[in-house]
């Protein structure tokens, strides 16, 4: 796939400055009103491993709503099988419709424009137009799978318990029953032998993100 440059014409002439992230209009040039599809690249900070996610928007003018669950099976079907996956939906008033995906292994910019085309080719302009954003789930989204789970394996979590109570460390181990995280040494302690991992039954758990780390 052909780089994007910090400065692209990327679709109809529309122009997306990846270096300036401040209002919504201060990263594109305006909106050409004849434009019947726009895409634009922004790049976000993926969790602590400063990886580049694009999100590519498409800009509605009606407020029809298009059906988030049909959206769903659709792109949880065309994923099947690789690597890459679903996390979430949002449809928001005005067909704004942001998409939040992860993979085994990193997203990158090919991941999501893949399934932008594949999104904007089963959805009919004519009948319902949309703003639409594939986008990495980042470190702000609770895990929601396993794979997820082990995908980071070695990385700092925080679990929230049903209990209200908080763990925080290393995850180290996950499988359909548990997980196991190593917690975190506290500074100024003197030195103490180390701990074992804790084990927290699914179950258990509440929600679980990863830590921003700035080693």
């Amino acid at each position: 796939m052909q780089a994007f440059s910090k400065r692209s014409v990327l679709s109809d002439g529309v122009i997306g400055n990846t270096s300036d992230f401040g209002s919504e209009e201060s990263r594109f040039e305006p909106w050409s009103d004849n434009s019947a599809s726009r895409i634009a690249v922004r790049r976000m900070c993926n969790g602590n491993e400063g990886t580049d996610v694009p999100c590519f928007i498409h800009k509605p003018d009606n407020e029809r709503m298009i059906d988030r669950e049909t959206l769903i099976k659709m792109t949880e079907d065309h994923l099947a099988g690789g690597p890459v996956f679903l996390i979430d939906v949002i449809i928001k008033p005005g067909n704004i419709i942001l998409v939040f995906i992860d993979s085994d292994q990193e997203v990158n910019i090919s991941h999501c424009a893949e399934v932008s085309r594949f999104i904007e080719s089963r959805l009919d302009r004519e009948k319902e137009d949309f703003e639409l954003r594939v986008s990495s789930a980042g470190i702000d989204h609770p895990y929601r799978f396993l794979r997820q789970y082990r995908k980071n394996i070695g990385r700092q979590v925080q679990v929230l318990l049903v209990d209200g109570s908080v763990v925080k460390g290393t995850l180290t181990e996950a499988n359909e029953k548990f997980i196991e995280v190593m917690p975190l040494k506290k500074k100024g302690k003197k030195k103490m032998p180390p701990e074992s991992p804790q084990q927290v039954l699914m179950e258990q758990i509440r929600e679980t993100k990863g830590i921003v780390t700035f080693d």
